[in-house]
């Protein structure tokens, strides 16, 4: 029986902690093949539909290239780890980690831009139910979650997990995807002539509710790729960042926010300082990466 499974590495998250400019960077890599979509969300809500169905999504990978599955709702369901494991107990997996208060803020804007009814950030640090491909993940910041996170991935991958610091995006992106790409075992290929620092994604970009909604549809997502070839939608896919990117950084955020966010986040932010210490880029034993 010929073997489905694909070579592929992870982009586990964090959401709003730079995975749509990492993939938007990475699949431009000669080795790197990226499926028909960014979030395949397979080890979080579509693991039922088995591995052939997982495969298949990265039909027509070359014999020397990786696959790429950005799919930060991994990072949001630790109960994924068991079933990445279980595909490639040796898979590259990366997670950008951003200050926890930052980060919670940046997600609840991110989630207020792409949806009509979102409770107060006070509720939402609470209990929310996350909305993807149609299903609700629910979830609860308190209680250390995002360090508790962040562990259960160190302790599930070790060494084959990388980790970097979100505010390495403001002083070397280049380096990020340089670094990446000596952890992958790939070729080096992003220098200062083929990389512009675009802004992909950002917290205050340009953003129409109602095409976030209509792009989010798994029915609109099925129907698209019905009808137009992979080349096609990767470059409408791309237009589609640009054009929502700002032009320049800068966003001021709520104060009274970052008040809540900092009473629900105290141990997390205290973890993360001290997992960044001595490197911007550790793996998941806490050894800093060096290539």
């Amino acid at each position: 029986m010929q073997n489905i499974k694909p070579n592929v590495f992870i982009i586990a998250g964090v959401p709003r902690a730079g995975t749509t400019f990492l993939f938007y960077y990475l699949k431009k890599h000669p080795q790197v093949f990226s499926a028909n979509r960014k979030e395949i969300n397979f080890f979080s809500l579509h693991y039922d539909r088995g591995e052939q169905w997982y495969g298949n999504k990265f039909k027509g990978i070359g014999k020397n290239c990786i696959g790429i599955d950005a799919s930060p709702s991994y990072f949001m369901t630790p109960e994924s780890i068991p079933g990445i494991l279980e595909f490639d107990p040796d898979i590259k997996v990366i997670l950008g980690i951003r200050d926890p208060v930052q980060w919670a803020i940046s997600f609840y804007q991110q989630v207020n831009s792409q949806n009509y009814d979102v409770e107060p950030f006070q509720e939402f640090l609470q209990t929310h139910l996350w909305v993807i491909d149609g299903e609700k993940i629910p979830i609860k910041f308190t209680e250390d979650f995002y360090m508790r996170s962040i562990q259960d991935f160190q302790k599930a991958f070790g060494r084959n997990i990388f980790l970097f610091n979100f505010s390495m995006f403001e002083k070397n992106p280049l380096e990020i995807l340089s670094r990446i790409e000596n952890f992958l075992c790939i070729s080096s290929y992003f220098n200062q002539g083929n990389f512009k620092n675009i802004l992909i994604n950002a917290s205050n970009r340009y953003n129409k509710k109602y095409l976030s909604v209509m792009l989010k549809s798994e029915r609109f997502i099925s129907f698209i790729n019905k009808i137009l070839p992979q080349k096609a939608i990767n470059k409408l896919r791309d237009m589609y960042m640009i054009s929502t990117s700002p032009s320049k950084k800068g966003n001021k955020q709520s104060l009274d926010y970052h008040k809540i966010a900092q009473k629900v986040f105290i141990n997390d932010e205290e973890f993360v300082k001290n997992l960044f210490k001595d490197s911007d880029i550790v793996l998941g034993d806490g050894t800093q990466f060096i290539h």
